[in-house]
């Protein structure tokens, strides 16, 4: 009989808005689902969807594949109580810190192994988001003592640093990386000195940092189209991006498409020479790793996993300032076709490497065990 791993986010599959954490969980249970048996207790909404997901059956265990369970709950405490102690002698496997269904209520709720994921949620610059709001949770955190019954999962050293910063240097910490998707190299777009397509994939808010490039654009003189996918997470955000791109000079074309179901992320990387994200913090950033798989470069912040890329001709780490980020775009601009299939090429090598290092089965095998 498989060991049992229940996992609880606020979002599964066939939901997708929420970005990397829903990817990395379907690659984990797509990973280890021959080993262990998954169930999955989510919400039958999509983040900012008041609609319920399409395909699905309502406050039931669904199958999937692999044997995997997923029960996606509407609403109504009794009914996901009764559902929660189904579970009961299952290991736990809780992702984020700050859902009063998905996160606390099985924190008060279970007695057994719980294993809790940050998700980034203890990096600088997503507890900077509404910090108020969440420094006096963390407080009740740690007072009420839940920092001591769990094992944090950290998908890296530095997510390690954050935890140990915010509970203390005696917690349980183990690390495991994030389970990315390898898209698969693409044909090398044809690049003419001049002319640059960009690309950004992701949720439309600060943390994603659009307004950094839409304003570095202003500097650029070269011929940009720029092209952005992904939910408008903050309205008020969105029209102040808005404001910059009506100032834009006409060189400069910016076009947005709206939200982009995953199984056309490969489509849109093919039509596009880079993927920008200046992250203002990034856990891991699925969607740059994709973008590296796909072989194609990037160009994102310093606070992301993905250092050093123009060492490893793979993109470029920019500063946070309009000035720095105009001056890479503007070197985009001017590559021709022989450098920026060399950018290609290094981008691909930095997916490739990450697979050839890490025994995923083997430490998601020790993290639950």
């Amino acid at each position: 009989m498989k060991p049992a791993v229940t996992i609880f986010y606020d979002y599964f599959s066939p939901a997708y808005k929420a970005g990397g954490p829903i990817r990395s969980l379907q690659n984990l249970v797509r990973l280890l689902g021959e080993q262990y048996q998954f169930s999955i207790i989510t919400g039958a909404f999509d983040k900012g969807d008041d609609r319920v997901l399409p395909g699905i059956c309502l406050n039931v265990w669904n199958d999937k594949e692999n044997g995997t369970k997923v029960f996606y709950w509407s609403g109504g405490l009794t009914r996901l109580l009764h559902v929660l102690k189904q579970c009961a002698g299952s290991a736990i496997y809780i992702n984020g810190i700050y859902s009063p269904w998905f996160n606390i209520l099985p924190l008060i709720l279970y007695k057994n192994k719980i294993i809790l994921a940050p998700r980034g949620m203890l990096h600088e610059g997503a507890l900077n988001q509404k910090s108020l709001k969440k420094k006096v949770y963390l407080f009740f955190f740690k007072l009420l003592g839940w920092h001591r019954k769990v094992v944090f999962h950290a998908t890296d050293e530095k997510e390690m640093e954050f935890i140990r910063r915010q509970f203390g240097n005696n917690v349980k910490v183990f690390v495991a990386p994030n389970v990315p998707e390898n898209m698969g190299m693409l044909p090398v777009l044809s690049k003419k000195p001049g002319n640059l397509n960009l690309v950004s994939v992701a949720l439309v808010g600060p943390m994603k940092n659009y307004h950094l490039v839409l304003s570095a654009l202003k500097n650029v003189k070269e011929n940009v189209t720029y092209n952005i996918y992904g939910p408008v997470i903050s309205r008020e955000y969105w029209n102040e991006c808005l404001k910059i791109i009506n100032e834009l000079p006409e060189n400069i074309q910016v076009n947005y498409h709206g939200e982009l179901l995953p199984e056309k992320v490969k489509e849109v990387l093919e039509e596009n020479h880079i993927f920008i994200l200046p992250s203002v913090s990034e856990n891991f950033g699925h969607a740059l790793f994709e973008s590296f798989s796909a072989g194609k470069p990037v160009i994102t912040s310093n606070n992301t996993p993905w250092k050093n890329l123009q060492n490893f001709k793979a993109g470029w780490n920019a500063e946070t300032s309009t000035d720095a980020l105009a001056r890479i775009i503007n070197e985009a601009c001017d590559l021709k076709s022989s450098d920026y299939e060399v950018l290609c090429k290094g981008a691909k090598a930095i997916a490739d490497n990450y697979f050839s290092r890490v025994n995923f089965s083997e430490a998601y095998k020790q993290l639950f065990t």
